[in-house]
């Protein structure tokens, strides 16, 4: 299994990157979809995703939280398509 590299963003890079990848953020500090204005709810926590906590997983343009739960459901799905 290969190794997963994580790197900490201030929150002006991390809105540059929301940015380019199609998202913006709200005066709450929400990420927003850009196309639909609406709130970005992570794929794995099922949640709105505020900026503060917001990551972007490697090699992709999955945008979620950084809670313990959400992590460790990505990374075993990650483990399990990488055996």
């Amino acid at each position: 299994m290969s190794r997963l590299k994580f790197l900490n963003l201030d929150d002006t890079r991390k809105k540059i990157l929301l940015d380019i990848l199609g998202y913006a953020v709200d005066e709450e500090g929400f990420v927003l979809n850009k196309e639909t204005g609406n709130r970005h709810r992570g794929p794995f926590s099922e949640e709105t995703v505020k900026l503060e906590e917001a990551f972007v997983l490697p090699g992709s343009t999955i945008v979620d939280k950084t809670d313990a739960l959400t992590m460790s459901d990505y990374i075993s799905r990650y483990r399990d398509n990488d055996e």
